[in-house]
């Protein structure tokens, strides 16, 4: 076991630098994470099999084992026309697992209006996803404009303590104004998530805008006492710092989060996900949490 221990943390550690040396041409730049748990890790939630991954990764949605609902609000930096707010419903069936969600972005003057659909599937230590979107922008004196697109995901358990994860935004390269040529962003994701002790998950992400350089993404998840967890995590494209807090009362999970900007100062992020199932945890299978 001190063998396999070993060469696991071998395995992160050349993740981490093949991520911050650009070595993987997956990555970032597109629509942000979701969830305080994800925004606690500075988004590297790929492995996270839980409602949120409704917008960070719906491959991963096949691990999730009970019905869900998730509410969220951010407001970034303070300003009004950077608020979000969503929510969405997961149903797991015989085979899969169903999602559908519903999102806003902006104010009166801009703003980004979005519905999806999520189906995702697991076998054994494997699971595969896709998400399809609707979005409508609305622009003060220019008009409404519409388009879809479409992602896909998955997750691989390669040992108990050792998860892999995927995921592909846009792969349509659907465009958002057919006059100009104007295309939403394509983005890959590529990260692991690493459980070295029974209360600590390590997360790790590279993600990548085809057109611009690649991001990196760290996290730390500790479990301070039962029910109560700790999250701190790192992006290196824009550079910010998070911190959040915590707490799963029964079937409840909530969570506080505020995320540093060297410029533009702190933004804030509320999240709140309630199983409609009796007490039966969610598996997650990065860490079974």
């Amino acid at each position: 076991r001190q063998m396999r221990i070993f060469l696991l943390k071998r395995l992160f550690l050349f993740l981490l630098f093949s991520c911050s040396t650009g070595l993987l041409a997956w990555a970032g730049g597109g629509p942000l994470p979701l969830g305080g748990r994800a925004w606690g890790v500075a988004g590297a939630s790929l492995a996270f099999a839980d409602g949120w991954a409704l917008w960070n990764n719906a491959g991963a949605l096949g691990g999730v084992r009970n019905r869900q609902v998730v509410v969220a609000y951010d407001l970034r930096f303070g300003m009004k026309g950077l608020q979000t707010m969503a929510a969405g419903y997961v149903q797991p069936l015989r085979k899969g697992v169903f999602g559908a969600s519903v999102g806003r972005f902006g104010d009166e003057l801009y703003s980004e209006n979005t519905l999806g659909v999520a189906y995702s599937r697991g076998w054994d230590n494997v699971t595969l996803g896709m998400k399809a979107n609707y979005m409508a922008v609305a622009m003060s004196e220019v008009g409404v404009r519409h388009c879809a697109t479409l992602e896909i995901g998955g997750t691989a358990r390669l040992l108990p303590e050792l998860t892999l994860g995927f995921h592909a935004y846009n792969i349509t390269r659907s465009r958002l104004d057919q006059n100009t040529g104007e295309r939403l962003p394509t983005v890959l994701r590529l990260g692991v998530s690493y459980k070295p002790l029974e209360k600590i998950v390590l997360n790790a992400e590279t993600e990548k805008d085809i057109l611009f350089p690649a991001s990196l993404r760290l996290g730390v998840e500790y479990e301070a006492v039962h029910n109560l967890r700790l999250r701190t995590g790192f992006a290196s494209r824009p550079q910010t710092v998070t911190f959040v807090i915590g707490f799963s009362p029964k079937r409840l999970q909530l969570d506080y989060a505020v995320r540093t900007h060297p410029v533009l100062g702190l933004s804030h992020h509320v999240s709140i996900g309630w199983s409609l199932n009796r007490r039966k945890k969610d598996t997650e299978i990065e860490s079974r949490n």
